[in-house]
């Protein structure tokens, strides 16, 4: 009776080494929660995340379309967003740089300042970046402080039409964390506005006044780099 249950046990025993035990999952294999995961299913999926605010600032340079001539701005400002699923929404600021008045005082090139709000799409894919796209409505300012405008120079505003398309990665999936990016930002005027410049001279000792029609508005092409904070985003 000892003997048969000895036998026994030690086929038990055989039996349960011959089974093939099942493959420890690779650290890269696994997500952020332990759980097993093929490669091929982190890479492109698409992860709709839970709202997240961020706040950015933003610099860059722009090419600017106008009427007359074509221009080149650096600028710089901040922007606000809105991520809640697979939508955005948000806001956005910035100013660009002008010329240095010379000793004629009419030789500054005009600046202008954008501010708007844009709705569109948000793309997060998991263990990857994020793409976005959006179309939205801007006020653009005009400004120029030569007097060749007047004595209070330059200052006309239009309404602009903006879309933009840009890519984004979020530092970690933590309450809090860092997101930087980058966008092309393309702005069209949808009015042009029409203002006088006035060059003074004398000629034979009488001040003579000529004057110039200029068209402010056009497109304006942006490449902008952003970096701030987000809160939330939480899967």
């Amino acid at each position: 009776m000892l003997v048969a249950f000895v036998v026994v046990a030690l086929l038990a025993r055989s039996g349960r080494a011959a089974e093939p035990s099942a493959p420890v999952p690779a650290p890269d294999e696994m997500d952020d929660e332990g759980s097993d995961v093929a490669p091929a299913a982190v890479v492109f999926r698409l992860e709709p995340r839970g709202a997240a605010v961020s706040v950015e600032a933003v610099a860059g340079l722009a090419v600017e379309q106008m009427s007359d001539n074509t221009r080149a701005h650096q600028l710089a400002g901040a922007m606000v967003r809105l991520h809640l699923g697979l939508a955005e929404v948000g806001g956005s600021y910035w100013t660009t740089d002008s010329g240095e008045a010379t000793a004629l005082d009419e030789l500054v090139q005009e600046h202008y300042r954008e501010v708007g709000a844009f709705a569109g799409g948000f793309l997060p894919y998991r263990r990857w970046v994020d793409f976005d796209g959006a179309l939205g409505l801007a006020s653009r300012i005009y400004a120029n402080p030569s007097r060749v405008y007047g004595p209070g120079g330059l200052s006309v505003s239009t309404a602009a039409l903006t879309a933009r398309v840009g890519v984004s990665a979020r530092s970690g999936r933590a309450l809090l964390a860092a997101r930087v990016g980058a966008a092309l930002v393309t702005s069209i005027d949808l009015a042009r506005r029409e203002v006088t410049e006035h060059h003074y001279f004398l000629e034979n000792g009488v001040q003579q006044d000529v004057t110039r029609q200029l068209g402010m508005g056009g497109v304006s092409i942006a490449l902008v780099l952003s970096c701030g904070i987000e809160i939330g985003g939480g899967s």
